[in-house]
């Protein structure tokens, strides 16, 4: 009896099979790719030649060619045509493929009518200028804007309501000028080719107000031998405000600009002269005026400083030490009021200027009191005293020397 045996296929055979199906797989999917983009490019070809069919149609029933696609012409679906730009002699259209985006064919009426793949030139998309403005004045304003690409020229358009008078200007920066103060104008500014014209965004700029600021009253009163302070209530419809000061007239200008306003670096016991004047974007005040005189120091103390010392006398309580007295003598003041200083010092060192014009420690009376504690120790002190003259006005000046004294303390 015999057997059959059956074989099936080997690896080698099935990997073949599969080998020679994704080929064919491969070459049905290339074939409908290049179907749909052949579908693709003649719907837009299509479209594209039936809206110029259109706008030749409407050419022939007007003085040229219109300015958007007829309303006769309609599109296919998957396509969209755009009229890109033109003039009563010329347009520009393109037709875009929904399916395959990058289908794109245009008609440029100047070069023929037949569908060529890609966009339409530059001098057909124009972008909208972006303008700016600057120098808002009462009467005026300034309009800038940044060059468009392939624009050959521009029109500016503005208006109270809405932007219907032409700006004789064709270029930026655009100055327009004579309108009424403290009113809002609405202006566009459009980028033009020979064949096509794009409008910026419609804005608004409001004029400045034509309204004089009130007149300042100010005061002024010295508050050093180099320094004025002046001081004023705000007016009304002033944004700003310009002092002035002179021995004459006042013609220097301070750096402040509010109140209150302290012009310094001033000549002692001068007269000066000030005035105030407030601003606002268009207009000045008269001017406020008012005087001051800066403060004079008063005359030093004369004669000669001299200082007397009493002591020790001796105290138990509440704990031992011994008592010293100091009493200044010797200078007197023409006016004004006469002060002396103490200073005490362990140093023999004589006080500094700074401890000198430090306003702390000025008294009235010409005598110190000064309690040295006892200590089993030999105690050094050294003691100078200064006057000085102060006037009402809160100037001082010192006498340009000190007297001095030292005490030894036993305890």
């Amino acid at each position: 009896m015999k057997i059959k045996r059956y074989q099936g296929f080997t690896l080698v055979e099935m990997m073949a099979v599969v080998v020679i199906l994704g080929i064919l797989a491969g070459l049905t999917t290339f074939g409908f790719r290049g179907w749909e983009q052949g579908l693709a490019q003649r719907e837009t070809q299509s479209d594209l030649r039936l809206a110029s069919t259109a706008m030749e149609n409407a050419k022939n029933f007007s003085e040229g060619y219109p300015t958007s696609l007829p309303t006769t012409f309609k599109t296919s679906d998957g396509v969209t045509v755009t009229y890109v730009g033109g003039n009563l002699t010329a347009y520009c259209l393109e037709s875009r493929s929904t399916r395959k985006t990058t289908v794109v064919y245009y008609i440029d009426s100047n070069i023929d009518k037949q569908p060529k793949a890609g966009s339409c030139g530059g001098a057909y998309a124009l972008s909208a200028p972006q303008p700016s403005v600057s120098s808002i004045t009462t009467s005026s304003f300034v309009v800038s804007w940044a060059p468009v690409a392939n624009a050959t020229g521009y029109e500016v358009n503005y208006g109270m309501a809405t932007p219907n008078i032409k700006a004789s200007c064709t270029a930026s920066p655009c100055t327009l000028s004579g309108l009424t103060s403290n009113t809002d104008y609405r202006f566009t500014v459009t980028a033009k080719s020979a064949f096509s014209s794009k409008d910026s965004i419609v804005y608004t700029t409001r004029t400045s107000t034509n309204v004089i600021p009130g007149t300042p009253s100010p005061s002024a009163v010295a508050t050093s031998a180099s320094v004025i302070r002046v001081t004023w209530a705000n007016t009304a419809n002033a944004t700003g405000y310009v002092t002035r000061y002179g021995t004459g007239s006042p013609t220097t200008i301070a750096g402040c600009t509010s109140s209150p306003c302290d012009i310094t670096g001033l000549s002692t016991g001068t007269a000066y002269n000030i005035s105030v004047t407030a601003t606002n974007s268009s207009n000045s005040s008269s001017p406020g005026t008012t005087s001051a005189t800066t403060f004079v120091p008063p005359p030093a103390p004369t004669g000669t400083p001299n200082i007397a010392t009493a002591g020790p006398t001796n105290y138990t309580t509440p704990y031992p030490y011994n008592q010293y007295v100091f009493t200044a003598s010797g200078n007197s003041c023409s006016s004004g009021t006469l002060q002396w200083k103490f200073v005490v010092s362990t140093s023999s060192t004589p006080p500094s200027a700074a401890t000198w014009a430090d306003p702390a420690n000025w008294q009235t009376s010409n005598t110190h009191t000064l309690n040295v504690t006892q200590n089993r120790l030999t105690n050094t002190r050294y003691i100078s005293v200064k006057s000085r003259c102060l006037a009402t006005n809160g100037l001082t000046t010192d006498h340009g020397s000190y007297a001095n004294t030292v005490i030894v303390s036993e305890g």
